[in-house]
């Protein structure tokens, strides 16, 4: 926490978790969402990029001071502006999966200089579909449409699990 100003917080871990046994639901690759990705550990431990940056002394006229911190990691600067726009994109996407009324809280906790960031979701009940109806205007596109359908090539069907990105290819 050298350079980490006061005041401030190094962003010490950022943390997905799922409430209940819902196996739907990917963390590592809802991990993708976050704004603020805590300084690299290298072995799951030791935060050698960040150590080498803080070695490096303040006088940034040296030589070796700006060699450190080229090869080194500044410290990640804990945000709650980034925090909470992170919530909301994952709540945006649990969304799309299917979870429509899914929620998602954030967590923090203070050790000191260091802070702690927990998205917990909250996924409720999946939606699922129904039955799907084409709604086509043009009478001639829908003739062409219905010659030419093929039930197992859509990719939309009844009792599946909603998913935004599977309607979206379907649409196209």
């Amino acid at each position: 926490t050298r350079y980490v100003p006061e005041g401030e917080f190094l962003l010490n871990h950022a943390r997905i978790t799922v409430e209940g046994e819902n196996k739907e639901i990917s963390t590592t690759q809802l991990r993708n969402y976050l704004r603020q990705q805590p300084n690299t550990r290298w072995f799951m431990m030791v935060r050698i990029p960040l150590e080498t940056y803080s070695m490096s002394g303040r006088d940034t006229t040296k030589w070796i001071n700006r060699l450190l911190r080229s090869l080194g990691e500044a410290p990640v600067i804990y945000d709650s502006v980034q925090a909470v726009q992170t919530r909301a994109d994952l709540e945006q996407e649990i969304h799309n999966e299917g979870f429509l009324h899914g929620q998602v809280s954030l967590h923090t906790r203070r050790h000191g200089k260091k802070m702690e960031t927990n998205y917990v979701i909250h996924p409720g009940e999946p939606y699922f579909i129904d039955s799907v109806e084409y709604h086509i205007a043009d009478e001639r596109i829908r003739e062409i449409l219905e010659q030419s359908d093929d039930q197992s090539r859509r990719l939309l069907k009844p009792g599946m699990k909603f998913d935004v990105a599977r309607l979206d290819e379907e649409r196209k």
